[in-house]
């Protein structure tokens, strides 16, 4: 038979016991057994009192290689590299409010610490606050950002962390930890190469995951003046949600995309380079940041406006300081060595907060079918240029089946950068920009109602423009482009405050821009290029209708934020208008001008 000691400790049973014990138990055992648990042909089985710890529901993660980091994202996923993964448990889920709070009461543990009672969150923008974040007062169960028991636990640094590891294995008699970086890719990845564990479609992410979206930029603008770059969905949650409330990957892991970025084993170094191969956590010869501080590497980004759709790909990385506690959006998710004599766990609290967390993701799913829709976008965008002034004029089909609806207007600085806000409150369904264009833009229209905004309309473009070598041409005036984001030059800087071409931590391998550039006068010319780059690097390539003109260098520049001229090898050009592209052919690297000099 089993029983539960009165020390409410754990007493090891057979099968066999199970199976005689359950009709003379069910009825007074406040224990829920599951009856695929039952069909197994051999295995222990762990009954624990009502008081024992919740332990996190996992599944197995198969063991594999797999290739880590990515070559189309910043220069920290780099280099790409094979890495072997032995056979790990992963929580389904990040770690609740409800389950840290569970060791607090436990343990009676403070936080440790000058700053224990402050955490970092958002706060209104102002000119003294141009980030919109403050370090207030608040804790894991005080912050206006975890709104429920189910929430994702916020707050908590690597310290707390720790701590919390340390009891739930010292009450359940299992090895847990943080998950090592490659283990966290892996699993996250579940078999994928792909940017995203679905596929590439950025317009597929609410169904995944929690992340910077409609409602998101709605509520950080309304509350904080803040906005950014969001996924063109809406996942229906302001802030952080109920864990599990978006389709798993196929490990059947929930929420590796969005709602909480989880802190890994790792801390931080700045590239892959002599990184482990075995699946073993890194946590030697740590890059500092700044004079001498070290970050500790989450993975899965957040739900808030820093996490653009862009950096939410299974190998983006993120960091945090050890010893910081924080709302912005960084959890945890467990993991733990599997065995062959796994034992079958099901203490009370964790059947009983299993039952509650399902009751809770119904409850949201009834809150958000509450809520009122966005509108559509709008359809049907043109745009037309008048000769006369160069001003473009845009038009748009109003949709009569969306009553008391007003129209906003974006555009972007060049074609790689940002929508701006440029007209809002339109009744009509039409518009002029009166400004004058010196490179090329897109424009997008989105509808709204009630303070409800759609996502953005197709897009329309100005034409192509057409540079000239008799003066400079600025790196972001490119009429097309693969890979590339456009960043600002600060007054901190040292040259004019002014755009630049970037990418994914710097421009990267196989990312290009191309202009159209008329050449005045036959003759040899040589390229004059600003740069930056904290390594310096190989360079682009220079193509001209297609035909390789040179390769050109990067010099170290001693930083990103130290710009320098740099010279190529001349090269013989004819009069005409060509087709220009600068390629990179290696990574690490920023241009802010260029010119092309007659000899």
């Amino acid at each position: 038979m089993f029983l539960l000691d009165e020390a409410r400790k754990p007493l090891i049973s057979t099968r066999n016991d199970i199976l005689e014990g359950i009709a003379m138990n069910i009825k007074r055992s406040p224990l829920f057994f599951i009856p695929s648990l039952l069909m197994a042909t051999s295995f222990s089985f762990t009954l624990f009192a009502e008081n024992i710890a919740i332990e996190p529901p996992m599944v197995t993660i198969p063991a594999g290689e797999f290739l880590m980091g990515s070559d189309k994202g910043r220069g920290n996923e780099l280099p790409v590299h094979k890495v072997n993964i032995s056979t790990f448990l992963m929580a389904k889920y990040e770690v609740t409010v409800k389950e840290y709070g569970q060791f607090i009461k436990a343990t009676g543990y403070v936080p440790v610490g000058e700053h224990g009672d402050t955490c970092m969150t958002w706060d209104r923008k102002s000119a003294d606050n141009s980030y919109g974040i403050t370090g207030a007062k608040g804790t894991w169960e005080n912050n206006f950002i975890a709104q429920s028991d189910f929430h994702p636990v916020l707050c908590i640094n690597t310290v707390d962390i720790k701590a919390y590891i340390n009891w739930l294995s010292s009450e359940t008699g299992k090895k847990y930890r943080l998950p090592s970086e490659s283990e966290w890719e892996y699993a996250a990845r579940a078999g994928t190469s792909s940017k995203y564990f679905f596929g590439e479609a950025e317009s597929d992410l609410c169904r995944y995951g929690n992340v910077f979206d409609q409602t998101g930029q709605k509520v950080f603008k309304q509350k904080f003046d803040l906005d950014g770059v969001y996924a063109q969905c809406d996942d229906k949650a302001e802030y952080t949600t109920v864990v599990g409330m978006y389709q798993p990957n196929a490990y059947g892991l929930y929420d590796t995309i969005g709602n909480v970025g989880e802190i890994v084993a790792d801390c931080e170094h700045l590239t892959y380079k002599g990184a482990p191969t075995d699946g073993s956590a890194w946590t030697t010869e740590c890059d500092p940041f700044g004079p001498s501080s070290k970050m500790q590497i989450h993975r899965g980004r957040a739900y808030g406006q820093w996490s653009e759709p862009s950096s939410l790909g299974s190998s983006s990385r993120g960091h945090i300081g050890l010893d910081l506690r924080s709302s912005l959006g960084e959890g945890f998710r467990l993991a733990r060595d599997i065995s062959d004599e796994e034992p079958i766990n099901q203490s009370t609290s964790t059947i009983t907060f299993a039952k509650a967390l399902l009751n809770a993701q119904k409850a949201e799913t009834l809150r958000r079918q509450s809520l009122a829709p966005f509108p559509d976008k709008p359809k049907g965008l043109t745009i037309q240029r008048n000769l006369e002034n160069g001003e473009y004029s845009l038009f748009w089909r109003k949709d009569s089946n969306q009553k008391l609806t007003t129209y906003n207007v974006y555009k972007t600085e060049t074609i790689g950068g940002r929508y701006n806000l440029i007209a809002q409150g339109l009744n009509q369904a039409f518009h002029e920009d009166k400004t004058q264009h010196n490179r090329k833009h897109h424009y997008v229209i989105t509808a709204v109602i009630d303070g409800n905004e759609s996502i953005y309309s197709a897009h329309v473009s100005t034409e192509d423009v057409i540079k000239s070598t008799n003066a400079v041409i600025e790196a972001e005036d490119f009429n097309h482009m693969e890979g590339l984001l456009v960043g600002n030059i600060t007054a901190e800087e040292e040259v004019a405050v002014s755009l630049n071409l970037t990418g994914m931590g710097g421009i990267n391998k196989g990312n290009w821009a191309e202009y159209l550039v008329n050449v005045q006068s036959n003759g040899f010319y040589t390229l004059n290029y600003s740069v930056a780059s904290a390594e310096g690097s190989e360079g682009f390539e220079l193509l001209f209708n297609d035909n390789v003109k040179g390769r050109f260098t990067i010099p170290n520049t001693s930083g990103w934020r130290k710009w320098q001229t740099a010279s190529g090898k001349k090269f013989y050009l004819e009069a005409g208008q060509y087709k220009v592209r600068i390629k990179a052919i290696a990574s690490g690297w920023k241009l802010n001008w260029f010119i092309f000099i007659m000899s």
